[in-house]
């Protein structure tokens, strides 16, 4: 397809073994501003249709080499798009059934012909040739676009895996920092608590009643768990600035202090 957009672009060729019938033609054609191209021998005509592309192919029936329905039925192997019209005398009614079945004509003109019944034909020929390659130009990028949108989505699908992959691997790293943590503050909760517990002039039972009332408080308020836990564990820890008192200092009662 590529090939034949890529080939010189003429509107109508003629093909008939009648010099003078060709010399008509293109002077009717040119009158019109219509660009065509003239061949007296079909096996030439069959020829330039491989090498241009054109909307319309006029063609007599009557011709020594080839008549006009083989030259259409092999017309139709090398460019079926160009809209095909014969011209025809007025004894060849049963050569132009075998055009329009052998060369599936779109149109038969007899000869003499009227001018504006031919030019009439073939304008409407330029016309419909030019719409079904414009409508087959537009399917051809529909139909590149549709493969272009379904590789971006290809594309889109696999950088949403990889982008959720590398999320999870990321959410799993921060789960495990977070039990880490969660674990180092435990432990080291653990250990301040065990400072106070060891401490002689401190009483862990108390640090356990206030952890006790502090949680309780904290479910009454309806926080969410986390907080529920740590206000039972500043519970804990409510006497740990007492680890840097004097020793004097804890024999004198806390109501007593200055």
């Amino acid at each position: 397809m590529a090939e034949q957009v890529s080939k010189q672009h003429i509107q109508v060729l003629c093909i008939d073994d009648d010099e003078i019938v060709l010399r008509t033609l293109l002077r009717l054609l040119a009158a019109s501003n219509i660009t065509a191209k003239a061949c007296s021998d079909p096996l030439e005509g069959l020829k330039v249709l491989a090498t241009y592309s054109f909307d319309v192919i006029i063609c007599d029936m009557r011709m020594p080499n080839m008549d006009g329905a083989d030259f259409f039925a092999q017309a139709l192997n090398i460019d079926p798009e160009p809209h095909r019209i014969l011209l025809t005398g007025y004894s060849d009614i049963d050569n132009t059934i075998a055009a329009v079945n052998k060369g599936k004509i779109h149109a038969y003109i007899q000869k003499p012909w009227q001018n504006e019944l031919l030019l009439r034909n073939i304008s409407d020929g330029i016309e419909k040739t030019s719409l079904k390659r414009q409508n087959k130009q537009l399917e051809q990028k529909i139909k590149a676009q549709n493969s272009q949108l379904k590789e971006l989505n290809n594309n889109l699908e696999q950088m949403v895996e990889k982008r959720t992959l590398q999320i999870r691997k990321v959410l799993k790293q921060l789960e495990e920092v977070n039990e880490r943590e969660k674990h180092e503050h435990r432990a080291t909760f653990e250990i301040l608590y065990n400072f106070i517990n060891a401490n002689p002039y401190l009483d862990g039972m108390q640090a356990q009643n206030i952890a006790a009332t502090s949680k309780q408080i904290a479910e009454q308020l309806g926080l969410d768990k986390q907080h529920i836990d740590m206000a039972e564990m500043a519970g804990y820890l409510a006497q740990i600035g007492l680890l840097a008192m004097e020793p004097e200092l804890y024999k004198k009662p806390t109501r007593e202090l200055t």
